[in-house]
């Protein structure tokens, strides 16, 4: 029972289910460690009192969570591929490597949310769409990179944290789709490029952002102004 391993740790239960484990170890020495195991995870529901806490965010009641997850250990190395799926995000690809002595981890990943309205508690704003990411993790010692690519909003999308500074850039990406997932409407079109830099630790960063060919759609409002100034407003280029 997943409680149980929490509770080994001293850990408050993050999250109750049942794991399956099948495990063959040539040897249970650390330092050399070698063989094999099979690890799933089923009718797991994500513990939304203790997540509160942690995010200090209302976490949804009846997450359910599932995984499954092949390893292969050689002289302490183990190589696994894995599957993360739950009600508000899915790990459909989390492969890679983890040396057990060093602490050292090396992973590919693709990620994919359904549906952004789903994550309304943590972004504070009901959002439209779907969301589909790849990447890496790398970690080593102290230092920790990752890197997400995304094609999103018909635009290129790249961030990279390296430690504590994130760096990311947003190229070519529609503006109407954006303001269509903010669930803002469609009011206005155009094509943006964004690039962003910020410091999580001192909470400081700047970004700048350029919109080209940028147009309002028609409306009501566009209608009522078009006429007062006898000219389609929606005709200019801002």
């Amino acid at each position: 029972n997943l409680d149980d391993i929490f509770g080994l740790i001293g850990q408050n239960a993050l999250a109750s289910g049942l794991i399956t484990a099948d495990v063959a170890l040539s040897s249970i020495d650390v330092k050399n460690l070698n063989g094999t195991a099979k690890l799933s995870l089923a009718n797991s529901v994500l513990n939304e009192k203790e997540l509160s806490k942690m995010l200090n965010k209302e976490f949804p009641k009846g997450v359910k969570l599932k995984a499954d997850a092949d390893i292969n250990i050689a002289s302490s190395v183990a190589s696994f591929v894995t599957k993360i799926d739950s009600d508000l995000a899915n790990l459909t690809k989390f492969d890679g490597s983890f040396n057990i002595n060093s602490g050292a981890l090396k992973a590919d990943y693709e990620a994919l949310v359904n549906d952004l309205s789903k994550l309304a508690f943590a972004t504070g704003k009901k959002m439209n769409g779907s969301l589909k990411a790849n990447g890496n993790i790398d970690k080593k010692a102290d230092n920790l990179v990752i890197n997400l690519y995304s094609d999103l909003f018909n635009g290129n999308f790249k961030a990279n944290l390296t430690n504590e500074n994130l760096v990311a850039t947003f190229d070519k990406f529609q503006i109407l789709e954006l303001t269509r997932m903010l669930d803002f409407g469609e009011f206005y079109k155009g094509i943006g490029d964004l690039d962003f830099k910020y410091n999580i630790n001192n909470k400081l960063g700047n970004f700048n952002l350029d919109i080209n060919e940028g147009q309002l759609t028609k409306s009501e409002f566009t209608n009522v102004v078009s006429l007062l100034t006898q000219r389609d407003i929606t005709k200019e280029i801002f």
